[in-house]
């Protein structure tokens, strides 16, 4: 099932679960080369894929859903590539939401720039997941008065506990999280490399990444985040590797590596 050419899908309201693009029963889908604007779901993305899926050289704006996804939500192993994603929202996965530990996703070369969602601003993941060569600006994480959420966290990325995230040669710039982590939230394991974080602040823990799980960081920069604790990088209980990177001008209240147990193996190396 394909949607291809310079379609546009503009101001639709759309079913409990999407979609603008109609889930079936055939082992692939794409979506290439369109445009989403302004369109509603009321639970689950404006595109909705339960199949194996691509998604390349698209535009997602204004869209939204209640619930997971505001422009696609992700059921299933799938690849989205050179797309823009600006000013979605939804209450998990302000812009994309993956579902399920068992798949595989990857985003390659995309632009989230303020999205927004209680939890995960732009991304929200349960998936093994590789994010790569990609930008994340002024995305949201913020509590919601209705939301019935113990976290607020990962202005631009959450990953949840059933998850493995390895983010490379990615750029975090000024997202925000009214809880914890105000680039990216781990609760599951990954790694970070080659990447940078510049100016994400977490009201919170972890003014860049706030991380519950073993996780390794090389060769990334550290500059001008700001957190209530950790103002770079915050560890709870965790194994970490953090290697040939740049801490610069981080500030919190107290402490720019919060780590807060003992008992469990941190490596620092420059």
């Amino acid at each position: 099932h394909a949607v291809h050419a310079t379609k546009k899908y503009e101001k639709s309201i759309l079913g409990d679960d999407g979609a603008t693009v109609e889930p079936v029963p055939e082992p692939s889908g794409t979506v290439e080369k369109c445009i989403f604007i302004e369109n509603t779901a009321k639970k689950l993305g404006t595109v909705y894929f339960n199949m194996r899926s691509k998604v390349y050289d698209s535009y997602f704006t204004n869209n939204s859903a209640s619930e997971k996804g505001g422009a696609i939500y992700f059921i299933a192993d799938g690849n989205i590539e050179n797309s823009e994603f600006k000013n979605n929202s939804a209450r998990n996965g302000g812009a994309v939401y993956f579902d399920q530990s068992l798949w595989h996703v990857e985003v390659n070369k995309c632009i989230f720039t303020l999205n927004r969602a209680v939890n995960g601003g732009a991304i929200y993941t349960n998936a093994k997941t590789n994010i790569k060569n990609s930008n994340f600006t002024e995305n949201i994480a913020k509590y919601a008065s209705d939301a019935i959420y113990i976290f607020h966290d990962g202005g631009a990325i959450f990953a949840a506990s059933s998850s493995n995230v390895n983010i490379e040669k990615c750029t975090f710039t000024s997202n925000t999280a009214s809880g914890h982590g105000g680039a990216v939230s781990l609760y599951g394991t990954g790694t970070v490399t080659y990447s940078n974080f510049i100016g994400n602040s977490a009201s919170g823990y972890g003014g860049a990444i706030y991380s519950e799980n073993k996780f390794d960081i090389d060769n990334s920069l550290f500059e001008y985040n700001a957190a209530g604790i950790g103002s770079a990088i915050y560890l709870k209980s965790v194994d970490c590797t953090l290697s040939n990177s740049v801490l610069l001008n981080n500030r919190a209240n107290s402490y720019m590596i919060k780590i807060t147990k003992t008992g469990f193996n941190i490596e620092i190396e420059f």
